[in-house]
């Protein structure tokens, strides 16, 4: 460790972390639960097509795992340091730009590389059923490194270029949606608008411009599976050349990013800082009128409220939803006006309001508590009910426009769609995806409300954002999806095999009641845990600043934390 000084240093502070549970138990889940589909879906195949069906369903969870290794754990491991003020100290040492990077990278990146040497094992199994080669499975690992690397220099360089945790994740994944969404768009604007297209040429389904695609990782997998289902020698210049493409731009990353660090590492004093932020986010002339609504009601609240740029930044993700919708419209004209098109534009409207109320919930007293000020808070006559009122608060009020809107719009989609629908004449099949819609709708609100609690809670027991954000997503929007999945799979496994339930068809309306039970059982569950446990530990766990030796599990139920810690000091 002579080499990596500040490795050595990371690997002892991850060893005193708790692991990441929640993240382990869904990707064990998804696996199984993508295992069991494939095997239900392939159960009169013959073995081999089993096995190229179950190598490709393992490989896809592990080219997953390989893009989001990146925002888990590289992504904040520079932008830390900037907000502990420690970054500046190393640079006090003999330690250079280069030095830093390999050390933040090689111990952030010990527990992926760790997880993806476990995948390889498990992907390679298939080759025993027959239909995958060994060849195949080499591929496919060079792959999933591949990735794994590039996702991890992305977020090195990221995390040099921030200091507040959500933008560092949210420009990991700006990145990594600019190399697998962004460019590949870009190239079929300019084939379809400005450039005409090419037919195929031997076999080559990349076409003109195909050189565009070579830095997307979704390439090289489906390069990899088109090597697998037609043999080696398909595709293989195109494999190699994206291959190195995306090696040489991990490289590149990383380089970047030792060239930035020593350039980047010096921030503005906190006070500078505050005080432009308070004139950029809440303005001079609406300050008064913003405090005279919130702060007097709740003064906690104000903290959340005036981060305006969160506002703005969930306005514009909606607004380019909308202008995708607009799009497809105007290329389409009525055959876009289907009720399945405005409950896909809604789900992920929803999707990506509840991303940014997740995240807010999580941000502000994982902070606060963080920095210490939470301890400070609770010194006030603020009870601990009025602080998380207060936060609750300062998300309604940044949230409740947002939310409005995107009801509304699902409404409007859904007039025009039946509108559409009573004109042509069409079946019954926009009723129910207008039931969908509506239950859908319902969700979003009791989806919102759990986010908000789950999130305070997970923000404030966890060290790192990331794994506070990850679990809350993974709790309240992930699990029942899950188990909805789970459970459909195991009805069809009795069914088949066992033949318990001969007659079972389930209908639509069945799907979705279960589907409903399961999300308001899975929010009620969580959102009231939190709330009771953020009420009862929200003392306790301010005197906690990560790491300072004080346990919530050491507190009697006697007396406040508070009481006790300033009780037993004035004894001493």
């Amino acid at each position: 460790m002579k080499s990596f000084p500040v490795a050595e240093r990371e690997l002892r502070v991850a060893s005193r972390r708790r692991g990441t549970y929640w993240v382990r138990f869904g990707a064990a889940a998804g696996a199984i639960t993508s295992a069991a589909i494939g095997f239900m879906a392939m159960m009169r195949e013959r073995p081999s097509e089993q096995g190229q069906v179950l190598f490709i369903a393992l490989s896809i969870l592990g080219f997953v795992y390989a893009l989001l290794s990146g925002v888990l754990t590289t992504s904040d491991c520079v932008s830390e340091e900037k907000r502990e003020g420690t970054l500046g100290l190393l640079f006090l040492t003999d330690l250079r730009g280069y030095d830093v990077v390999a050390g933040k990278m090689a111990a952030s990146a010990v527990r992926a590389v760790l997880g993806m040497m476990s995948i390889i094992p498990v992907i390679a199994v298939p080759v025993m059923m027959g239909g995958v080669s060994g060849q195949a499975v080499w591929d496919m690992a060079l792959v999933l490194f591949n990735t794994l690397f590039l996702s991890l220099s992305m977020g090195v360089l990221v995390s040099v270029l921030s200091r507040d945790a959500r933008h560092a994740v949210g420009g990991t994944l700006a990145a990594l949606l600019l190399v697998l969404v962004l460019v590949p768009v870009l190239r079929w604007f300019l084939l379809e608008y400005v450039l005409p297209s090419v037919p195929v040429v031997n076999g080559n389904t990349m076409g003109r411009l195909g050189w565009m695609l070579m830095s997307n990782p979704a390439v090289l997998l489906a390069l990899a599976i088109e090597r697998l289902l037609r043999g080696a020698a398909a595709a293989k210049d195109l494999f190699w050349i994206s291959l190195a493409v995306q090696h040489v731009l991990a490289w590149v990353c990383l380089l970047a990013a030792c060239w930035v660090l020593p350039r980047a590492w010096q921030v503005r004093s906190e006070s500078d800082r505050v005080r432009s932020m308070t004139k950029r986010e809440v303005g001079v002339g609406s300050q008064e009128r913003v405090r005279a609504g919130i702060l007097d009601t709740h003064p906690f609240g104000w903290m959340v409220m005036r981060e305006r740029r969160t506002v703005v930044f969930t306005w514009l993700g909606l607004a380019v939803i909308v202008g995708v919708w607009y799009w497809g419209f105007w290329e389409m004209k009525e055959e876009w006006l289907h009720a399945a098109v405005g409950l896909v534009t809604t789900f992920f409207a929803a999707f990506w309001l509840k991303m940014r109320v997740a995240s807010t919930s999580c941000r502000h007293l994982h902070e606060h508590r963080r920095s210490g000020a939470l301890e400070l808070v609770l010194c006030t006559p603020l009870q601990p009910p009025e602080i998380l009122e207060g936060n609750l608060a300062g998300i309604r009020r940044q949230f409740a426009g947002p939310a409005v809107a995107v009801a509304l719009g699902a409404i409007l989609l859904l007039a025009l769609a039946l509108g559409v629908n009573r004109a042509g004449g069409g079946g019954s099949d926009e009723v129910e995806v207008a039931w969908v819609l509506w239950v859908g709708l319902a969700l979003m609100a009791l989806d919102l409300w759990a986010l908000s609690w789950t999130g305070m809670w997970l923000g404030l027991r966890n060290a790192r954002y990331i794994r506070a954000y990850g679990a809350t997503l993974f709790l309240v929007l992930g699990l029942p999806w899950i188990l909805f999945v789970v459970t459909l799979v195991l009805v069809g496994v009795l069914s088949e095999v066992l033949d318990l339930f001969p007659a079972m068809d389930p209908t639509g309306t069945l799907l979705l009641a279960w589907w409903a039970v399961l999300s308001v059982g899975v929010d009620l569950l969580f959102a009231l845990r939190a709330r009771r446990r953020l009420r009862r530990d929200l003392p306790s766990m301010a005197l906690d600043h990560y790491g300072s030796g004080f346990s919530v599990a050491e507190v009697s139920p006697k007396g406040s934390a508070l009481e006790r810690t300033v009780g037993g000091a004035g004894k001493e």
